[in-house]
C-alpha cells in the first residue's frame, strides 16, 4: 500500500522503520567479520503490522475530522488523543493468544516482537480499546471472523469523541466533590476552632472562680495576720515595716478579684480569649 494512504503520524512509523533497517544492515556489514556477535537484522513490516497501521490511520483521521487531535502516537499502539481538551488514552493493538509454537515461530507475525509478551501469538484480529476510565468502564472492540474493525470504525470514533464530554462531566463532578470536601473541612475546622475558644473561655471563667475563692481565703487569713500583728508593733521585717508587708499581701489578694471591674469587666476579659490565647 502506498505510504500516502497512511496518516502522517503512522507514515512516520514506517519512515522510522526503514531508517532502523538501514542502520541495522550497515552495522551488520561493519561487524560481519566479528563472529561472536552481529546485530539482528530488522525484518520488513508484516501484513499484520501494516493492517494495524491502516486501522490506526483510519482512527486518527476520523478523530481529527471530528475535531479531535492526536497527542501521542507511539508505534506500540498505546496512543493518546485530545478530545475537547481532555486526554483520552486508547490502545490499538493485535489481540494475542497463547501459543504452543516455538518462540521463534510466534515472533514472525510482526517486525516488532519485542513490543509483545513472549509466548503469545497473533490471533489474526485487532483489539481497539479506550483505556481511560469513562464512568467506570473502558469500551473496547475486538474483531471476529464476521466483524472487522472497519465495520466498527464509526462507532469507535463516535465513542472516542463522546469521551470528551464524559471526561468534562467527570472533571466537574470531581471539582464539585473537592469543593464540597473543602467546604465541609472548613466547617469542621470552624466548629473545632469555636469549640477550642469556648473551652478556653470556660477555663478562664473557672480560673476566675478559683481566684475568687483563693482571694476569700487570703483575706480571711490576712485578717488573722493583721489581728496578731497588732500586738507586735510596726517592726521592720527584712526591708519593709510589718504594716507594709500586710498592705502588700492585701493588694495582691485583691488583685485576684475577677469582679474588680464588675461582671461586665470580667466577661469582657473572657470575650477577648482567642484560639491562640
Amino acid at each position: 500500500m502506498p505510504w500516502m494512504t497512511f496518516h502522517p503520524r503512522v507514515k512516520a512509523w514506517i519512515v522510522e522503520h526503514k531508517k532502523l533497517q538501514r542502520e541495522r544492515e550497515q552495522e551488520s556489514k561493519r561487524r560481519r567479520h566479528e563472529t561472536w556477535w552481529t546485530p539482528r537484522l530488522l525484518p520488513d513490516l508484516s501484513e499484520r503490522d501494516l493492517y494495524r497501521f491502516r486501522v490506526t490511520s483510519a482512527i486518527f483521521t476520523g478523530v481529527e475530522k471530528a475535531g479531535g487531535k492526536v497527542e501521542k502516537s507511539p508505534m506500540t499502539g498505546r496512543v493518546t488523543l485530545e478530545i475537547a481538551g481532555h486526554a483520552v488514552e486508547c490502545s490499538i493493538v493485535e489481540k494475542l493468544v497463547k501459543s504452543l509454537k516455538q518462540r521463534d515461530e510466534t515472533r514472525k507475525w510482526t517486525a516488532y516482537p519485542d513490543h509483545h509478551q513472549s509466548g503469545l501469538d497473533s490471533s489474526g484480529f485487532l483489539r481497539v480499546s479506550i483505556t481511560t476510565y469513562l464512568d467506570g468502564r473502558q469500551p473496547q472492540w475486538i474483531e471476529s471472523q464476521k466483524t472487522k474493525i472497519g465495520d466498527m470504525l464509526p462507532e469507535i470514533v463516535g465513542t472516542i469523541m463522546a469521551a470528551g464530554p464524559i471526561l468534562e462531566q467527570q472533571k466537574r463532578e470531581r471539582e464539585e466533590q473537592q469543593k464540597r470536601y473543602r467546604e465541609e473541612e472548613a466547617r469542621r475546622y470552624e466548629a473545632r476552632r469555636l469549640r477550642e475558644i469556648d473551652d478556653k473561655r470556660w477555663n478562664k471563667l473557672c480560673e476566675f472562680a478559683a481566684n475568687w475563692e483563693k482571694r476569700d481565703r487570703f483575706l480571711v487569713f490576712l485578717a488573722e495576720v493583721e489581728k496578731r500583728a497588732f500586738g507586735e508593733d510596726d517592726i521592720i521585717v527584712g526591708d519593709k515595716a510589718l504594716s507594709d508587708w500586710i498592705a502588700w499581701a492585701k493588694e495582691r489578694a485583691e488583685a485576684l478579684d475577677p469582679l474588680c471591674r464588675g461582671a461586665a469587666g470580667m466577661f469582657d476579659t473572657i470575650s477577648k480569649v482567642s484560639q491562640w490565647s
